[in-house]
């Protein structure tokens, strides 16, 4: 399968995530109008959670799902949103769950699913959305990547092989991030590859490799990764 970013194309060899394409705008820092419209524009069901929906009102895109405890969302864009009918949940603000949570658990198994919306802020949210991505992709078997124009991670599971092509700017670094206790990993296409070495959650080294190629590719062998792509200015 292909998922296309304005910054390049995946090419992802799964058995998973054949199905419905999810484009989960959640609440964390702004992926900005021009790149969520562009991302939209690619056949996908828009899910907001909560604050994601100011994003999805201020880039114009439709809504398909709107859900949310309205703890954070401006109140004049969940109304002007719901008034075109989507589907719509709200939740007490007072729950065991988060927002991008409740979203997951209503996609269809074996989704295609990009999640925005997702970096900066509080690590806490980040390491917890990480985390319940990774555990419906593995429960539902969904293809999960989680972008905005500055950073992307294309999470992986074993058996799972990815691809990358730029289309102009090179990212300023690449890393693969252990998810489970031991991982097996190969990357080729940078400057440093690897060929089935074992990655450690205890020790994840691979980090801050270089692309060196138009096209690098990825496979994991055992265990889950993180495979990450960092395109932030002055970093």
């Amino acid at each position: 399968m292909d998922i296309n970013l304005p910054v390049g194309n995946f090419k992802i060899t799964t058995l998973a995530g054949q199905g419905e394409k999810a484009l989960i705008v959640a609440g964390g820092r702004d992926p900005g109008i021009k790149w969520l419209q562009t991302v939209a524009a690619d056949e996908y069901l828009v899910w907001a959670a909560d604050h994601g929906a100011d994003y999805c009102q201020a880039a114009g895109i439709k809504v398909s799902y709107l859900y949310g405890d309205k703890d954070s969302v401006n109140p004049a864009n969940w109304e002007a949103i719901a008034a075109n009918h989507p589907v719509i949940k709200t939740f007490p603000v007072a729950k065991n769950d988060t927002d991008l949570g409740l979203v997951l658990k209503d996609i269809s198994p074996g989704s295609i699913i990009l999640a925005t919306g997702i970096w900066g802020g509080r690590a806490d949210h980040l390491l917890a959305n990480v985390f319940s991505l990774m555990g419906m992709k593995k429960k539902y078997g969904h293809a999960v990547l989680l972008a905005d124009s500055s950073e992307i991670m294309l999470l992986l599971t074993q058996g799972e092989r990815a691809s990358f092509t730029v289309e102009d700017k090179m990212p300023h670094a690449v890393s693969l991030l252990p998810l489970e206790q031991s991982n097996k990993v190969s990357i080729d296409g940078v400057q440093w590859p690897l060929s089935r070495s074992e990655l450690l959650l205890t020790h994840p080294y691979a980090i801050s490799n270089v692309m060196k190629n138009k096209t690098m590719t990825v496979s994991c062998t055992k265990g889950s990764i993180g495979f990450y792509l960092n395109f932030k200015d002055g970093t």
